[in-house]
């Protein structure tokens, strides 16, 4: 048997003990039931769901007895109804007695409560300097992602756009215009090598600055429709990676998000 030692049972503070603890009597003998209970501690007599759900969320009702605790463990389950995510909440019943109880399950109630003109208004504005501050994230993330590029022989090819890769582009660019630069270049692509000519690299590089610069575009376009957006609705509503995919050419695009 366990043995618990109440520490504060309004709050239901105690200390487990996993079997009597091994206390003694002034005269030497095994401390007694009820001294432990004279000092807090009592017996524990507890009841556990089935083993299969034993280890699922839990919670316990705890009796207190003049010689004894008993503890009753149940499972959680949470009756939450359908709710408009926008205007609404949802906000879990205090009262135990509206609980519904099914063995060893609780089905704890969840009521709908309209949200406050107040509430609503903190949530479009929490909601709009959310959408905006994660939009550098968005196009961060096309921009870095990928481009994908058609050779002069009809291949295509995944080119790399991370910061690193767009330098290294632009000073290519730079010798083949300054004719540094003749023959093939071999270059790392997503794929693996591959050979790029003067010729392409001339298409490859403007084609690389158009796509970054349109990023750019669509994160200050997005930027002002969302500062443009005066309801929850709306801006509830408003899909920022919807928004990018169908303003930026999804066939040189690989990372569409």
């Amino acid at each position: 048997m366990r043995y618990c030692e109440i520490i504060d049972k309004e709050n239901e503070k105690y200390k487990m003990h996993g079997f009597k603890p091994k206390w003694y009597m002034d005269d030497g003998s095994r401390i007694t039931d009820e001294k432990l209970i004279e000092m807090n501690v009592y017996p524990v007599y507890d009841t556990k769901p089935n083993e299969e759900r034993i280890r699922q969320k839990k919670f316990s009702e705890w009796e207190f007895n003049k010689d004894h605790v008993k503890i009753t463990y149940y499972i959680i389950r949470h009756d939450i109804p359908e709710y408009d995510e926008v205007f609404q909440n949802v906000i879990l019943v205090e009262d135990k007695d509206k609980w519904t109880y099914d063995g060893d399950i609780i089905y704890k109630k969840w009521e709908v409560v309209d949200k406050t003109e107040e509430e609503i208004n903190n949530d479009f504005n929490e909601l709009k300097n959310t959408k905006l501050n994660d939009l550098p994230d968005y196009r961060w993330k096309i921009e870095t992602g990928g481009l994908l590029f058609q050779k002069n022989d009809e291949n295509i090819v995944k080119i790399h756009t991370d910061r690193e890769s767009q330098n290294k582009i632009s000073n290519v660019y730079w010798s083949v215009k300054n004719n540094l630069i003749v023959e093939p270049v071999t270059w790392k692509t997503k794929d693996g090598f591959a050979k790029l000519s003067p010729e392409e690299i001339e298409l490859l590089a403007p084609m690389l600055l158009e796509f970054v610069q349109k990023c750019y575009n669509i994160e200050e376009q997005i930027e002002k429709e969302i500062n443009n957006i005066d309801n929850l609705v709306d801006l509830y509503n408003y899909n920022i990676m919807e928004k990018f995919n169908y303003n930026i050419d999804n066939s040189i695009l690989l990372n569409n998000l």
